[in-house]
């Protein structure tokens, strides 16, 4: 089988939608596709020697790259997609590809047409939701409505959809009936938990901007009776880093709290292996309820860590309380300090949860997303919408 996926963002780079998109394509690859990831490049050196030096592994031999050269284009997204669309005919006029995975909106008309022109399936991954912009309370700018008029006119051409959460199923079903839909959860490279480590930390993982919530952590933590090391693993800069360490010390916390900026899988695993429980302050929007899938979530049950989450419909599917974590509501930094206390006046409480956290990583794997995928590819057909008029 061969499969192509597509995402307008740069490879490599230190962002959460890179590494999913690179993982989906090695999952696939390692599951026996032959997957190819188009992207934007970002660095010259060697692919291989990138997959090593930021993924901290081989690269399949069954997954490849087409990496687009940045430029300056009034109109950068048609240019991608030009690129990589003309290459996607050569491999289906070649006999070299069954399906298309995008994951863009703006890459539905073009999906809906090489489907039809060329007999491939095509399949959308959804990380966003335009179709009734009415229930959007976190939208803004004109990109949005065209956005809308996309999603609404070429979505329910596609072959079906790759959810990402049984929430997201539910609310493309409700917009688009009929429209054939899989969820696929993920991803877990491999659990990497190890029972002997001396695990007193608290930590969050992801960046620094005030609207992630991670300061909630740091003003929780500094309420609370038993006030935990803090260990917060992200930051794109040296300024951004200072300054988040200044607010820890504004709050008299900066003594206990660490920031680390971005690291390396391996060095990730490393400061994972000493966190007693993670924290996932994800402030109340709709992109949070619905759509989101944190990686760092399936960073901390990767390695075993029990977290305290948002009490959000999204994180209520991925997390189960009092199994593999506990739930606060959404901006309450008093009931996340009572959290933290619970958790961390009683360690056996931890202990227990984390078996029930591995349990629970091992159905979370990408390999696991990547053999949901390839069922539903080989269950599929190409979609047969109109290809006119597109909206590019």
């Amino acid at each position: 089988m061969n499969i192509a996926y597509i995402h307008t963002g740069m490879w490599p780079k230190d962002s959460a939608s890179t590494t999913f998109a690179t993982m989906t394509a090695v999952s696939l690859a390692e599951e026996g596709a032959a997957c190819r990831l188009f992207m934007r490049r970002f660095s010259e050196a060697p692919v291989d020697e990138l997959f090593r030096r930021i993924f901290d592994m081989d690269r399949p031999d069954k997954a490849d790259l087409f990496l687009v050269e940045p430029g300056r284009f009034f109109r950068w997204n048609r240019f991608f997609y030009n690129r990589v669309f003309n290459e996607l005919e050569k491999m289906a006029d070649a006999g070299a590809l069954d399906a298309i995975v995008s994951r863009g909106c703006t890459s539905l008309p073009w999906l809906v047409k090489i489907s039809k022109t060329h007999n491939v399936q095509a399949w959308y991954e959804p990380h966003n939701f335009f179709g009734n912009l009415a229930v959007r309370d976190d939208l803004a700018g004109k990109k949005r409505k065209r956005h809308s008029r996309i999603e609404k006119k070429y979505l329910p051409r596609v072959t079906g959809l790759i959810c990402l959460l049984n929430e997201q199923k539910q609310l493309f079903e409700k917009q688009y009936p009929g429209i054939r839909t899989v969820v696929a959860h993920g991803g877990i490279r491999e659990v990497a938990y190890s029972d002997g480590n001396v695990r007193r930390s608290i930590a969050c993982i992801g960046s620094l901007d005030r609207h992630k919530g991670i300061d909630l952590l740091i003003r929780a933590a500094a309420k609370s009776r038993c006030r935990p090391p803090v260990i917060i693993i992200g930051g794109k800069s040296d300024k951004e880093i200072e300054a988040f360490r200044a607010f820890a010390s504004s709050l008299g916390y900066g003594d206990k709290t660490s920031v680390t900026g971005w690291v390396k899988k391996a060095e990730l695993r490393r400061l994972l292996a000493g966190i007693r429980v993670g924290v996932l302050p994800l402030t109340d929007t709709f992109f949070n309820r619905h759509l989101t899938t944190p990686l760092k979530l399936f960073d901390f049950f990767g390695s075993g860590v029990p977290v305290i989450a948002s009490d959000l419909p999204s994180l209520r599917e991925l997390v189960q309380e009092n199994e593999t974590g506990v739930f606060f509501p959404p901006g309450d930094v008093d009931r996340l300090a009572g959290r933290i206390d619970e958790l961390f006046s009683d360690e056996k409480r931890c202990e227990k949860m984390v078996p029930k956290v591995v349990s629970a990583a091992e159905k979370l794997l990408w390999s696991v997303r990547a053999r949901k995928i390839l069922s539903a590819v080989q269950e599929g057909q190409p979609c047969n919408g109109r290809t006119e008029g597109l909206l590019i």
